[in-house]
């Protein structure tokens, strides 16, 4: 009886695994290329022609070795070459802020230093988001970096800080990501509490008192926006209680000699009390990635000279942009009502923002209000917006500490505008950058306009800031006495301004226009007032300044000129108006007042609550639009699967246009077509045309890994926060941080990166600041030109996202974005336009938000009209990962979508959920619509002209083939369901013998 149970009881149990593992099998046969992403397993090899040996097939060219052949000794020269590039980036990106009694650099006997602050020793490497992750073999700490350049460390307290149990939390602030990826009750900036500091670690301050170094750090990143107030009720960004205090028993300690601040955060922090809390010195050094804060201790030695400038205003109050004021989560008033009606489960369809600050973010707004209240205009100078201000009027000093494009240096540098010369569209600017003090350094040469406010301008609303960036330069390492012409190029079309109402266009003004040359945004400004002869100037100190007329250079306009930039430059299309149902006035007639010069106090942005879409809002929401055209042809007037010979790698000498991309895309079947929708982590082989899996990755602080040579568990390289990067204002080395990006995806068999960040910093709270450049559109459009260019170069197709709005990751899975016109143009399209018209991107990836109430990936607005048809982009279309239901396969097609990413995946954990390429060929069929097989025509085009000018073409020739190869994983899986099958038929007939021998036994009887 015994035995009868236990072989029961096992056949019961071996009979359910082995259902299970039949289920699973099926599960995992069907999500093959997931799986071999996720386990780096390829399952195609390239069979080569006995011919192919003599064609060198290495069509983008690795620095460190050959691309078909890459060793281990290889990656070691190319890791070792990386980790002083970000070295270099740390040192020519941080930004040192004060420097008082020259503070810094620390002499040779200042050595022994205490470390508060429980960053400095669990600092904040990278933000919390795709791409960048340190591999910890590699990791370069503070503490280490510090001890490798001699500094001995009150090792006391920073094994306290190590050991503490205190953590920074990050609440997930997305409402649809929260059950994804859990989250706290509440933010915590992770200091430790005054009774932390016991008498005994305070005894040990006296060993170690030449220097304090202070670590203060805020954490973020993708689904955590930074709160506008936390759980000490105040800004995330402002000072809390518990470091305070911990600022005041340093001073008050008496031991300490000088106090110096690291700033070790991403988002700008408030520091307007330096001073008061008896700060000598503050460096600014956002996210160092994987070795950075060896650049750090450089730059506290004098080993490097700190020569980064600000990408973003650092205001007194957090809270005091206009921007802030619309930042969140607003929900539609009739939320029920819009669920109800739309037909995705009712999801990803009620919250809303609207950016009734129009172009004035960042400097645009402080450095304009501060103009209007010393011309005395608008209104400026009335209490509507003060946060800081201590007499209820508007001060410039008291709402900003530190303007856009600040900076100290060691030394000190004299810039003279030596002349400007306009031709063919470009303004030449020359510069000669003399170094006056006693220490080498290098100087930013910053290039900055005014155009003029007329009353054409109020009259039909057209907003201009009093000061934009138009272009800048660097020079190199400038001895003592030693000078540097330096020529910065600068584009009219910067100049231009977007008339949304009249011209429906972009408009050079008539009027007198600006450039000047200064050592920060408030400072050109100055410049220019000081060529207008105004009185009152003065600087972030609200020290009396009396400007440089010589650094300014004015030219008039005759007439308002409507037609220079009428046609798009790129492919001479018009340019007009595409997105007026982005603003909510068109949906809602006076619903929000945008911010305009001509009334400061009457127009500073409130809130827009208690908003109510309309039936024809929803309908848009809803989004299930498309119905096939009464004029579609038949899909069988197509050519489908035709036999022309021509292989994927055949293709990449042809361009766009090239007639053969026709007879190459005749080849392909509808499976072929729709095969490459649904990406997830890879696109699949395609056998027909010789096409490779391809290995898509994301980023932008790095290439996600592994890499694919020696220790397959091994990160690639984290490089510093992409917003540091900015910082640097070094074009060359934006371009190096491309070209190192581009090495690494060789290195990782990666040819499609979601890289760079394009989006805005349109408030101080962005939980993804990090990852993208700036506050300012143009210093964004030239950084990301230079970026990407360098990643094309190599074989990269530079993706870089997210195109376009997501600008805050609270609701940004179904966040309605409504601006003018003029507002997208100027400011959160122009950030991405110089990857596209100017370095060459072949790829981007879009938004979750809509654009007013359409789904960016199903605007057509946006991705035909303004990318592919103004822009003259002609590379591939990716959507963010497709786990929303409504990111819909129709909609996105006729959008311009090309492919989905992580769509695969979606449809693994989401029971019942279509794939896009199923839904797609079921649709085209079932209802003969030639017109979306024409679109799904066009997608293959786009997708294989971007990757046929990638890295994934090296090792190919037209004679290559490929084989298959069985993935150790499906082998591990089929010998574990034999197994337990065996186990199952061997349990099951030893229950049969206990049964035969209970019945022989029961006859005996």
């Amino acid at each position: 009886m015994k035995k009868e149970a236990l072989w029961r009881g096992l056949t019961s149990v071996l009979a359910v695994l082995l259902a299970f593992l039949f289920v699973m099998t099926n599960v995992a046969w069907g999500y093959e290329n997931l799986i071999n992403s996720a386990l780096n397993v390829t399952t195609r090899k390239a069979v080569e022609s006995e011919s192919s040996s003599t064609v060198d097939t290495a069509f983008y060219k690795s620095d460190y070795g050959d691309v078909n052949h890459l060793t281990e000794e290889d990656l070691d020269r190319l890791n070792a070459d990386e980790d002083a590039f970000i070295v270099q980036e740390m040192e020519e990106g941080a930004v040192l802020l004060k420097n008082d009694n020259n503070a810094l650099p620390l002499a040779q006997d200042e050595r022994r230093v205490t470390l508060f602050g429980s960053g400095s020793a669990k600092p904040l490497y990278h933000g919390n988001s795709g791409g960048g992750d340190n591999d910890p073999s590699r990791e370069v700490s503070f503490y280490q970096a510090l001890k490798d350049e001699g500094f001995t460390i009150n090792e006391a307290l920073y094994q306290a800080y190590l050991n503490s149990p205190t953590t920074r939390k990050i609440v997930v602030t997305n409402e649809q990501s929260a059950g994804t990826y859990g989250g706290t009750d509440s933010w915590s900036i992770g200091e430790e509490p005054i009774s932390f500091y016991t008498d005994e670690l305070k005894s040990t301050f006296s060993d170690y008192n030449d220097v304090a170094i202070v670590v203060l750090t805020r954490a973020c990143g993708e689904d955590s926006d930074l709160p506008t107030s936390d759980e000490d009720g105040v800004s995330y960004l402002s000072l809390h209680q518990d470091e305070k205090d911990m600022l005041n028993m340093i001073y008050q300690s008496g031991q300490f000699d000088k106090i110096i601040l690291i700033n070790n955060s991403p988002n700008p922090l408030e520091l307007g009390w330096l001073d008061e809390y008896h700060v000598d010195a503050c460096l600014w050094i956002g996210n160092p990635g994987l070795v950075g804060f060896r650049g750090v201790v450089n730059l506290l030695t004098g080993a490097a000279n700190p020569s980064g400038r600000l990408v973003d205003t650092y205001a007194a109050s957090s809270l005091s942009a206009p921007s802030v004021q619309n930042y969140g989560s607003f929900t539609f008033e009739n939320s029920t009502e819009i669920t109800d009606y739309c037909a995705d489960d009712g999801k990803y369809v009620t919250h809303y923002m609207v950016y009734a600050e129009g172009i004035y973010v960042g400097y645009k707004y402080y450095e304009t209000r501060y103009e209007d209240c010393v011309l005395g205009q608008g209104g400026a100078s009335s209490g509507s917006g003060v946060f800081a201000s201590q007499n209820g009027a508007w001060s410039y000093a008291d709402e900003v500490v530190y303007p856009f494009g600040y900076g100290l240096s060691y030394t000190t540098f004299q810039q003279t505008l030596d002349s400007v010369t306009e031709a063919d569209g470009t303004f030449t600017v020359s510069v000669t950058v003399t170094n006056t003090g006693d220490t080498a350094g290098k100087d930013v040469v910053q290039v900055y306009a005014q155009t003029p406010y007329t009353d054409y301008d109020r009259e039909n609303l057209v907003e201009k800031s009093a000061i934009q960036l138009l272009g800048f330069g660097k020079t190199g390492l400038l001895e003592p006495g030693q000078s540097e012409p330096v020529t910065v190029t600068c584009d009219k079309y910067l100049l231009a301004s977007y008339d949304y109402t009249n011209a429906k266009g972009y408009i050079l003004d008539a009027g007198d226009y600006y450039l000047a040359i200064g050592s920060d945004a408030h400072d050109a400004l100055n410049n220019v007032l000081a060529a207008k002869g105004a009185d009152g100037l003065v600087d972030q100190d609200g020290e009396s300044v009396p400007g440089d007329a010589g650094k300014t250079y004015t030219w008039s306009q005759a007439q308002l000129d409507t037609e220079t930039y009428k046609y798009s430059l790129q492919t001479g299309v018009q340019v007009t108006n595409q997105l007026d149902d982005a603003d909510l006035n068109h949906w809602i007639d006076n619903s929000v007042t945008y911010l305009t010069r001509q009334d400061w106090e009457g127009t500073f942005p409130q809130p827009v609550t208690g908003l109510t879409a309309t039936e024809d809002m929803i309908r848009e929401l809803d989004g299930h639009l498309y119905e096939t055209p009464d004029d579609a042809p038949s899909i069988r007037s197509f050519t489908m699967g035709a036999d022309n010979g021509i292989t994927f790698v055949d293709m990449k000498d042809e361009t766009y246009d090239s007639p053969v991309w026709d007879e190459f895309l005749d080849q392909l079947t509808l499976d072929d077509m729709v095969s490459i929708i649904d990406e997830t982590w890879s696109s699949p082989a395609v056998d027909k045309v010789n096409k490779p899996e391809s290995r898509n990755q994301d980023g932008p602080g790095g290439v996600s890994g592994p890499y694919l040579q020696g220790d397959q568990t091994a990160t690639p390289t984290a490089y510093v926060g992409q917003s540091l990067a900015a910082a640097t204002w070094n074009l060359d080395m934006l371009a190096k941080r491309g070209s190192f990006l581009a090495e690494d995806a060789i290195f990782a068999g990666v040819s499609h990166l979601w890289a760079p960040g394009g989006d805005m910093h349109r408030t101080p709270f962005s939980g993804r600041n990090f990852e993208y450049y700036s506050e300012d559109a143009v210093l964004a459009y030239l950084c990301s030109a230079s970026e990407t260019a360098a990643m094309q170069v190599k074989g990269l197709c530079a993706s870089i996202k997210h195109f376009v709005g997501n600008d805050q990751e609270t609701n940004r899975h179904d966040l309605a974005t409504f601006m003018t016109e003029q507002t997208a143009r100027e400011i959160y399209l122009k950030a991405f336009e110089g990857a596209f018209t100017k370095g060459g991107a072949l790829g981007t990836m879009t938004s979750y938000n809509r654009m007013g109430c359409t789904y960016v990936g199903h605007s057509a607005a946006l991705q035909r009209e303004i990318l592919r048809s103004e822009w003259g982009f002609q590379g591939v279309i990716i959507s963010d990962a497709a786990m929303n239901n409504y990111q819909h396969a129709l909609e996105g097609l006729v959008g311009g979508t090309d492919f989905w990413c992580m769509s695969g995946f979606y449809n693994m954990v989401v029971p019942g959920a279509e794939l896009r390429n199923v839904e797609l060929k079921n649709y085209i069929e079932a209802n003969d619509d030639g017109y979306l097989l024409g679109l799904l025509r066009e997608a293959n085009h786009n997708f294989y002209y971007a990757f046929v000018h990638t890295n994934l073409i090296n090792g190919l020739n037209p004679d290559t083939t490929f084989v298959t190869v069985y993935p150790w994983w499906k082998t591990v899986i089929i010998a574990a369901d034999c197994t337990v099958g065996v186990l199952t038929a061997a349990a099951c007939a030893l229950y049969a013998s206990a049964l035969l021998r209970k019945k022989r036994s029961a006859g005996i009887q």
